[in-house]
């Protein structure tokens, strides 16, 4: 698959893969396909951000996110149902932050969506809830998150350059 941007790929529980990558042409949108377990196309779509992270819930939908198109800032989810129509689409989840430098995305058993990302001069996690409102975004020192994982503890821990940091859910207020 040809693509401008950096793809990601996710299974689902039936064996299909969702591929996500940028269309193969100057300032276009972001391409998901989904791919049966035997490897034929079953779907192809293409929305208009600039997606590269792709993760599928319990639910068996795919979130996407990427930035809000190409040549910007910022964090921009969508969803899609397993037929690829569109679910919801939130397209300034971190508000003023302008996050760059995605690094991660997670979903916790909620389907509640985590993307690990930085500002260059700050660790940060954006979180979308399941409905595609935002939830929060918190950012931290070090100069950009590398990895996020979700705690037993429902806690969000986050390493990246320079710095490692435990966000408690439990006092964030939205």
């Amino acid at each position: 698959v040809n693509s401008l941007t950096i793809g990601d790929a996710e299974g689902d529980d039936f064996g299909n893969t969702y591929l996500v990558h940028g269309e193969y042409v100057m300032n276009g949108g972001t391409e998901l396909k989904k791919i049966s377990s035997t490897g034929n196309l079953i779907w192809s779509n293409v929305f208009s951000l600039a997606g590269f992270r792709v993760e599928v819930g319990s639910d068996n939908q795919a979130v996407v996110c990427g930035f809000p198109n190409p040549n910007s800032f910022g964090s921009s989810f969508i969803k899609v149902d397993a037929s690829g129509n569109l679910v919801w689409s939130n397209p300034d989840a971190d508000s003023t932050f302008a996050l760059m430098l995605h690094a991660k995305l997670i979903m916790d058993g909620e389907n509640n969506t985590y993307l690990a990302a930085g500002t260059l001069t700050e660790m940060a996690v954006c979180k979308v809830n399941n409905d595609g409102s935002s939830a929060w975004t918190v950012t931290m020192p070090g100069s950009y998150a590398n990895d996020v994982v979700l705690g037993n503890d429902n806690n969000v821990y986050v390493v990246g350059g320079g710095a490692t940091a435990k966000i408690n859910q439990s006092t964030i207020s939205s």
